[in-house]
């Protein structure tokens, strides 16, 4: 198979696989990207389409401001490197980021994004 007629995913699952053999370690199994990066990330049945910590990091709001790191609860838009995102508290606890073109219609309508 050719670079370039690899997915993604199986280009992650070689660079770890070569990382744990390097490390001597066992290799993750990489199932699912970032949506933004497209770094491998730890795949969620409830987020499939969550942002990397790296890129979440960078959200900001409207004003380029990041509130959810001074308050314990905030949900709202934000942008990471200008594009419209929807930051939340996450199920178990932390916060997740996810575009907001990978929300289902459903998604966007609950949070009055259209």
């Amino acid at each position: 198979m050719s670079e370039k007629s690899k997915s993604d995913i199986e280009i992650a699952q070689e660079k770890e696989d070569t990382k744990a053999r390097i490390m001597g370690t066992v290799p993750r199994t990489i199932t699912q990207m970032c949506t933004l990066c497209r770094n491998a990330v730890q795949a969620s049945e409830r987020y499939p389409s969550y942002l990397c910590g790296r890129c979440a990091s960078r959200a900001v709001d409207a004003d380029g401001k990041q509130p959810w790191r001074e308050v314990q609860y905030w949900e709202g838009p934000c942008f990471v490197d200008s594009v419209p995102c929807w930051l939340e508290e996450a199920h178990l606890g932390g916060t997740v980021v996810r575009i907001v073109e990978s929300l289902t219609d459903e998604q966007r309508k609950d949070r009055g994004l259209g």
